[in-house]
């Protein structure tokens, strides 16, 4: 599975089928002729035996799927069901990424005419905790945005929930030049001296998820108003607004730290605005007309 040119690939030494992931996933899962762009990261899994994590000391649970410990050598991400008193996987991963074990509870295997089938792990929320690690020593993050191509640049509309990300990728659908990348969920990635924003396979309620990128040249904080209109933002005030839809590991001091740091680097080197748009066809005319009026000049 390859997202935002990172390369998960699962191995076992056993044989055996991995389940279907869900059709969001299906445009990340590689061809044989996928160019990659970051060497692969392998993962290992290990059906119906967890390790010991007596020593791990926990410093996040979501109270709700999943939950981080880390005993000073080994992260391991617990994923739960309400159901089980055991997790459903437990994923032991190092700093370096070297070294990532998925280990697999009996209730996501079963055993059908001398095969095994394997519910795949790599789904949400395992493969977004991952990535947030990996992608802090790449110079990446991921933004809470729905994100577009339009006449070959890219940009991103940053929103919490009920800002209207999936409304506006809806109505900027309408134009012709405009390719969404997603609904939802953004990475960004910074390479040389460009950042370049990449789709996800997390949807929202507009069920966009392409595997697509394009080059980013611009970020628009998005609210619901009555008029269409655009207001410049200082990088400061950018940033502030950036980091509440940024996953940023606030519990782990060295990712959190180079996240941040990866933000501050955007929002000065990228145009921020803020986009008040009207729930309407009309925002996607104002917005192609902002941008060929040449955004930043």
């Amino acid at each position: 599975m390859e997202i935002a040119g990172i390369t998960i690939s699962l191995r076992s030494s056993i044989p055996l089928t991995l389940q279907a992931l869900p059709p969001c996933y299906e445009q990340f899962v590689l061809g044989s002729v996928h160019p990659l762009s970051d060497p692969v990261i392998g993962v290992n899994l290990e059906l119906g035996c967890f390790p010991d994590t007596e020593s791990a000391r926990m410093i996040f649970d979501s109270e709700q799927s999943w939950a981080l410990f880390f005993d000073g050598n080994d992260y391991f991400m617990k994923v739960r069901s309400p159901s089980l008193r055991e997790p459903l996987w437990i994923a032991k991963f190092d700093s370096s990424f070297d070294n990532i074990t998925i280990y697999c509870n009996e209730s996501t295997i079963r055993r059908e005419d001398g095969s095994i089938v394997a519910l795949n792990p790599l789904a949400y929320p395992l493969d977004q905790i991952l990535l947030i690690y990996i992608l802090s020593q790449k110079q990446g993050a991921i933004v809470h945005a729905a994100g577009m191509s339009m006449h070959g640049k890219g940009y991103i509309f940053p929103g919490r929930s009920g800002a209207g990300k999936s409304t506006v990728s809806r109505l900027l659908l309408s134009c012709e030049t405009a390719t969404m990348l997603s609904d939802d969920r953004i990475i960004i990635r910074k390479s040389d001296s460009a950042f370049r924003a990449f789709g996800t396979p997390w949807p929202g309620d507009a069920g966009i998820a392409e595997n697509r990128s394009s080059e980013l040249n611009g970020i628009f904080f998005i609210h619901h108003d009555s008029e269409n209109s655009i207001k410049k933002l200082p990088p400061s005030e950018a940033l502030r607004r950036l980091m509440p839809v940024t996953s940023i590991p606030w519990y782990d001091e060295k990712p959190m730290s180079d996240i941040l740091q990866f933000c501050e680097d955007l929002v000065y080197a990228i145009p921020a605005y803020e986009l008040f748009f009207r729930p309407d066809s009309s925002v996607a005319d104002f917005m192609e007309k902002f941008l060929l009026s040449g955004p930043g000049q």
